[in-house]
């Protein structure tokens, strides 16, 4: 029996099925370096705990890892995915399918045109190794924020990330005074210690 905390809720569970065989992880066909482990991804959706009238946004989608776990929770959730990187974007495509309720945009996620209010962000955002820089990741988590914040929903809004930049994540976020942030859970992730941060709009 497992028993973890999210906020202030206990879950408790019987392991029925092991990682690989969840629903959904069967239709994954294309793999990428450095892609999140899908149990990880898993986690971090269910902190942000998905709905159907969700707006699901990843800004660094890569393969589409997060999105496809969000969407085990939330079949009917909105679905977008960003990357500046077109190999990822067509990744992506290749494990998510055809879905009217999924769009998936090759662009730069702190420029990109939002035309929906997006109500939940998950991101895996790059730390430095194959992928970032841990000069500029700062700078890179701070804009991406801002752009998704001028179309979020701030009435139920809410963002799960993961880094292992974890200064760099922290120095972004305090330039957000209008979100509380608290951390969820630490990870290894091939080596690197990444930690998850639930951030949402603070209590009026």
């Amino acid at each position: 029996v497992w028993m973890f905390c999210i906020d202030e809720s206990f879950y408790f569970g019987i392991p029925i099925v092991k990682s690989v065989q969840a629903e959904g992880r069967e239709a994954r066909v294309a793999e990428r370096v450095a892609s999140l482990p899908p149990p990880i991804a898993a986690a971090m959706a269910f902190a942000g705990m998905p709905k159907d009238e969700d707006v699901i946004l990843d800004p660094v989608c890569g393969s589409g890892t997060l999105l496809a776990e969000a969407r085990g929770y939330a079949p009917n959730a909105r679905l977008i995915g960003i990357d500046v990187d077109e190999t990822a974007i067509r990744a992506a495509k290749a494990n998510l399918g055809e879905n009217a309720k999924l769009k998936l945009m090759h662009a730069d996620s702190r420029v990109a045109d939002l035309e929906e209010n997006v109500t939940l962000l998950l991101a895996n955002f790059p730390f430095g190794l194959r992928y970032g820089d841990r000069k500029t990741n700062a700078e890179l988590y701070r804009g991406i924020l801002e752009n998704v914040l001028r179309k979020a929903d701030l009435e139920k809004f809410r963002a799960v990330m993961l880094s292992s930049d974890t200064e760099s994540l922290r120095q972004a976020l305090e330039s957000f005074s209008s979100l509380e942030t608290k951390e969820i859970f630490r990870v290894k992730i091939r080596g690197e210690l990444a930690t998850a941060v639930l951030a949402k709009p603070r209590s009026r």
